[in-house]
């Protein structure tokens, strides 16, 4: 009998330890962890940074982001914000806001999530989808003044696969609010300018987005609203941070691009007209970065971007032509692209919104982020 009872007993502990394993086989396929999925069932875009205290990535640039492929219908991920402080009114938005690209789309207003938690919630990223195979990409779009956010523990309905191989051409790019999407969603009519608000503010709707989709290349941003090239607070100065708005020190040489993209100058003019500054210190900085670049650096091929909101006058575009024509003496290989100057219209059609100045600025709407893609995609094919 007592034989009898240890058969039954052991029969008892391998079942319960089969079904165990089963449960932690499924939870293995179905959900993932990012400390140990990363690279293999998840890969990360842009500068970011692991947050131990959350146990989470942490997201703060544009065009920050994650993608996984999966087998199934539907993507949860635990996602909270943590609104930043905000130039503009008191009523200005406080939240983080994510395009959504299923199975290659590269409409960035197709699909969007909006983060208003500052504690950890659950989040349908995608649903409904048709049973099978689908990668799913998603990139914050509020600028590093507005807001971070913190993702963690991404779950499906079947089983995650091997992440997708990244894309080979590799480009970043150093900008300003024009970069960072600031202002390029029209107010709609009656409608109140509030301040820096990330439904209005998409940096997934600019001319480097929209460049990086058509292109297929990673893309890396480091921009900011109001930021510019020059001074104790400019991007060559801070360009080694995780983010403006991140003192944490960013390895350069971790992200290698074949391009190198600058839209720097707008904010340099506003704080001195003459930008004596300027050529000096846009040189030591390309220089600084192609040093930290490290070996590759003499094949990278560097743009200079600028014309949006130039004022109608020559001084950025001079400058930059200066900057050019001496790095080019260097051995550089670096070249010039105007965009047309912006229409400062809104897409009903309405005037330059100057009632509402200086907070519309002239920055350039969505549409015409996407005509300005176009001539720098020209640009980079043309380049080889």
């Amino acid at each position: 009998m007592n034989k009898l009872v240890c058969v039954l007993l052991m029969s008892m502990i391998c079942f319960v330890t089969f079904i165990s394993g089963c449960n932690a086989g499924n939870k293995m396929e179905n959900e993932i962890t990012n400390s140990e999925n990363v690279g293999k069932k998840l890969n990360l875009y842009g500068r970011n940074v692991y947050n131990n205290e959350e146990s989470a990535d942490e997201f703060i640039n544009v065009m920050s982001g994650f993608e996984v492929r999966f087998a199934g219908t539907f993507l949860t991920a635990e996602i909270k914000s943590a609104p930043k402080k905000q130039n503009g009114t008191a009523d200005a938005p406080k939240f983080t806001m994510w395009s959504v690209f299923v199975d290659g789309a590269k409409d960035p207003f197709e699909r969007s999530i909006s983060v208003r938690n500052k504690e950890w919630e659950t989040f349908t990223i995608v649903s409904d989808l048709p049973n099978g195979e689908h990668t799913v990409k998603v990139f914050k779009t509020d600028d590093p003044l507005i807001s971070s956010c913190y993702v963690r523990n991404y779950k499906t309905d079947g089983k995650f696969l091997e992440a997708p191989k990244k894309p080979e051409l590799k480009i970043e790019c150093f900008g300003d609010s024009i970069t960072s999407g600031g202002d390029n969603i029209p107010l709609a009519e009656g409608e109140t300018y509030l301040g820096m608000d990330p439904k209005r503010c998409n940096g997934g709707a600019t001319y480097m987005a929209y460049a990086a989709y058509e292109l297929n290349a990673e893309l890396n941003v480091f921009a900011q609203i109001g930021i510019p090239l020059t001074g104790s607070a400019g991007v060559a100065n801070v360009y080694s941070r995780v983010s403006p708005q991140r003192g944490a020190k960013w390895q350069i040489n971790k992200f290698i691009p074949d391009i190198v993209v600058i839209g720097l100058g707008t904010n340099d003019r506003r704080i001195d007209s003459s930008m004596n500054a300027y050529v000096d210190t846009c040189k030591n900085f390309i220089n600084t970065l192609s040093t930290e670049y490290g070996d590759f650096a003499k094949k990278i091929q560097y743009i200079m971007v600028h014309g949006f909101m130039d004022d109608g006058t020559a001084t950025i575009g001079d400058k930059i032509q200066t900057v050019v024509n001496d790095l080019e003496m260097e051995g550089f290989k670096i070249c010039r692209l105007q965009f047309p100057e912006a229409s400062i219209k809104g897409s009903n059609g309405k005037l330059d919104h100057a009632d509402q100045a200086p907070y519309w600025n002239g920055h350039p709407l969505w549409n015409e982020h996407k005509s300005a893609s176009e001539l720098l995609i020209a640009k980079i094919r043309s380049l080889g």
